[in-house]
């Protein structure tokens, strides 16, 4: 979610507050030993390249597209975690995306806070955070198997391509048992803010693991003008079978979008070889975006880098899928 002034304003004054409401936990209890925080850095670069499939005039291919080679900076991002005694931690993550005329972007600036004393397993999340919904699009970025997050994360209305689901300030109560991982959270609307104040969507995510399959549900409900809510449902599952992961998922957006993709990875000790393909549709039967035929390498070079490399092939659904492929490289420093 991209920064305007009003929101620069809050979401530092948010982050502020924060700060200092976990060093007031630490006061507060002189036995308290704050842990040093964990930073990691994630860097991004992508090259396009379009392949011309008609006549060239004047370096310009006939049909307007030509042959081209772009590289640029995606994306930087710089995050921290900050443990203060037992029972909270503080996040703080930002970005400088080249690809935003903004720049700067607040992501991450949230205190998770243990509730063990009322029941084990259960925590309060309040701040800026990733809306819980889905599998692809709630994961952090250095989370995903491959560089890029899924084009199926477009579904769901107001979500920016490549950043999975939106980063929003709410609330969230997640309850974690042995197998079991219940999330729910109201968060402020991205995509209608009312007249007389804020308006809030409510989100539900439950994921359950038992060996080697897991089945998740999501729902996300939004409003999207005064009178108009969407409710976005979402289902996701994984079977691993020794080294071989199957990922699948699907987005039954509200407004009648659709998004389905499926991921086969290997886990081969620090490399994970990886191929997917994403594919969405409207409720009139056309094409929500280009199909995405994809394979990468996923590198952990060792505890602290780790090194992804991607190709992406999202030619025109009428014509040739292989004639447009985007190439990226991720590299992530912990330290």
């Amino acid at each position: 979610m991209k920064f305007e002034n009003k929101k620069w304003v809050l979401r530092v004054a948010l982050a502020g507050a924060l700060c200092l409401g976990v060093a007031t936990v630490a006061k507060a209890d002189d036995s308290t030993v704050v842990a040093a925080p964990v930073w990691n850095v994630l860097a991004q670069e992508s090259l396009v390249q379009h392949f011309a499939t008609g006549a060239v005039v004047g370096g310009v291919n006939a049909n307007g597209t030509g042959t081209n080679l772009n590289a640029g900076l995606e994306n930087v991002r710089l995050g921290g975690t900050f443990k203060a005694g037992s029972d909270d931690t503080l996040t703080v993550t930002a970005q400088l995306a080249a690809q935003y005329a903004t720049g700067f972007t607040l992501l991450n600036a949230y205190d998770v806070h243990s509730l063990n004393n009322f029941n084990n397993g259960l925590s309060l999340k309040i701040g800026q955070f990733k809306v819980a919904f889905g599998q692809d699009g709630n994961a952090n970025p250095d989370e995903l198997i491959r560089a890029n997050y899924s084009i199926i994360d477009a579904v769901l209305p107001g979500n920016v391509a490549n950043e999975g689901n939106p980063w929003l300030v709410g609330a969230e109560l997640d309850q974690t048992y042995s197998d079991l991982t219940i999330q729910v959270a109201a968060v402020q609307s991205q995509v209608y803010a009312a007249t007389n104040g804020t308006k809030f969507d409510y989100v539900g995510r439950a994921q359950w693991k038992s060996g080697n399959l897991a089945l998740g549900l999501s729902d996300y409900l939004q409003s999207t003008n005064p009178v108009l809510t969407l409710n976005n449902l979402g289902a996701n599952g994984s079977l691993s079978l020794d080294v071989v992961k199957l990922d699948l998922e699907a987005i039954f957006g509200g407004a009648g979008r659709n998004g389905y993709t499926g991921t086969l990875s290997a886990k081969l000790s620090d490399l994970t070889p990886a191929v997917w393909y994403d594919f969405g549709t409207t409720s009139a039967g056309n094409n929500l975006v280009n199909d995405d035929l994809g394979a990468g390498l996923n590198w952990q070079v060792n505890a602290a880098h780790r090194i992804a490399l991607d190709v992406d092939f999202t030619g025109p659904n009428n014509g040739d899928i292989l004639s447009v492929n985007t190439e990226t490289l991720q590299f992530q420093q912990i330290f």
